[in-house]
């Protein structure tokens, strides 16, 4: 019995023996080691190399970890088209995107009285409408200004936004 014991032990102890997966909400299963989940990201190095690889929470359906722990995360985020631009998310991060499909490039101009913001929040609404229509869940923000164009502008108080972005979904 002692001998088994101690068997059991060894085989615990031992480095590689046990590992952890990411169940992504492309359908994917990673073989790896979590080395940090905060929520946000994941830092992991995959069974295969020793390479240290991000990814977002937003990809991620689940954690298995070598212990049997289990970890829900986050769920996949379904557009069937225009009506659900609500649920579209912008992002200015790039590991928001990784290992994502970018389905079109965007491009808006809004304009409003007296606020910037409000010209902000327009050209962020028009954004997620155009992904929606793409079926595109996600949209990466690469360049956005809002300001007072006061030598072009149609009148004292108007407001500009301008936005470039691309649209990403799901693989499959």
């Amino acid at each position: 019995m002692r001998s088994f014991i101690i068997l059991i032990f060894i085989l615990f102890s031992l480095p590689g023996t046990s590992q952890d997966k990411v169940v992504t909400l492309n359908g994917d299963t990673i073989n790896c080691r979590i080395l940090e989940f905060n929520g946000i990201a994941l830092t992991y190095k995959p069974s295969s190399t020793d390479t240290v690889c991000y990814i977002s929470s937003s990809q991620i359906y689940q954690l298995l970890y070598s212990d049997g722990q289990l970890q829900n995360v986050s769920h996949r985020i379904v557009i069937t088209g225009k009506d659900d631009w609500k649920k579209v998310i912008l992002t200015s991060d790039t590991v928001d995107v990784i290992g994502l499909i970018k389905v079109g490039d965007l491009k808006t101009t809004t304009y409003a009285d007296y606020d910037k913001e409000e010209a902000r929040e327009e050209g962020e609404k028009k954004l997620r409408k155009e992904a929606a229509a793409l079926g595109a869940f996600i949209v990466l923000i690469t360049y956005q200004k809002a300001w007072h164009p006061l030598l072009t502008s149609k009148t004292y108080f108007e407001k500009k936004a301008v936005f470039k972005a691309s649209a990403y979904t799901y693989r499959n």
